[in-house]
């Protein structure tokens, strides 16, 4: 039976360091090199390049939280689901409404620019410190952010307290055209709003990617609430052990966390029974 199998990176593969350990990255090397069909499904975008870098990744990875799926052997966007014109205006409109307007991604051609008119706190420019020298045609700030018609905006995304949040994010559930996830951080305590096209989503690029290779069945991994959806629909969703209730729920069983490379060793111990 061919079996693929995604993980999610942050509170999941990656250590509370946000760094792959040597023994995973070894483990995973190892059994990619033996067969292994293995990617990662992640929020990150051009800032999962540098941390997987030392993975021998050679199946198409979904990123943005499903909006993008990047082919690792190419270097390079193979799919795109970007928000109509309409709605990213919008969704500009009701964030200037709440004066909280965050970080703006859009496509130019097969490269990824980001901007914003003003960080919010102190984790925002962390965030930005450690993307603006990523693989991003532009990460700048900007006096005012405005959507032409020719702009292809494909996310927003703010990192607050949840009270300030909150409101933002159900309003945008009554919408149909945009899908809202609002999740904890795993290391700052505060939370992530993104808003992408109600057409993307972890588990349509899971699914998308089942087709593409002809996999029998995926096996996924996460940890929190933006994975909840690839972990429901998976053949065999796994929650790591330090995840939070709802991808708990949402998942056919629990492993080992991320501190303890529960990834990896899942993977050496079962992938030859699958």
């Amino acid at each position: 039976m061919k079996t693929l199998y995604l993980s999610d990176l942050d509170g999941t593969l990656l250590t509370p360091e946000k760094k792959l350990s040597p023994r995973t990255k070894e483990i995973i090397n190892s059994l990619i090199d033996q067969g292994l069909l293995f990617t990662v499904a992640t929020a990150r975008s051009s800032s999962a390049m540098e941390i997987l870098s030392g993975l021998h990744l050679n199946v198409t990875g979904v990123l943005l939280n499903g909006v993008l799926l990047y082919d690792f052997k190419q270097k390079q966007y193979v799919g795109c689901v970007p928000i109509s014109h309409r709605a990213a205006n919008q969704v500009m409109d009701l964030l200037r409404r709440f004066d909280r307007l965050g970080f703006v991604y859009t496509m130019e051609g097969n490269e990824i620019c980001v901007a914003f008119e003003r960080l919010y706190n102190e984790y925002e420019q962390e965030f930005y410190q450690e993307r603006k020298d990523s693989a991003y045609k532009r990460f700048e700030q900007v006096d005012s952010i405005f959507i032409g018609e020719q702009d292809q905006v494909i996310y927003f995304t703010m990192i607050d307290e949840l009270n300030r949040l909150q409101p933002i994010y159900d309003e945008l559930l009554q919408w149909e055209e945009v899908r809202p996830v609002l999740y904890r951080d795993n290391y700052s305590g505060l939370y992530f709003l993104e808003i992408f096209s109600a057409q993307a989503s972890k588990s349509n690029g899971m699914m998308q990617l089942k087709k593409q290779y002809g996999a029998d069945r995926v096996v996924a991994f996460g940890d929190n609430r933006n994975d909840v959806d690839m972990l429901h629909y998976a053949d065999i969703g796994l929650a790591v052990e330090d995840g939070v209730p709802e991808a708990k729920e949402a998942a056919d069983g629990i492993i080992a966390g991320s501190s303890e490379d529960g990834v990896a060793r899942y993977l050496l111990e079962n992938w030859k029974n699958h």
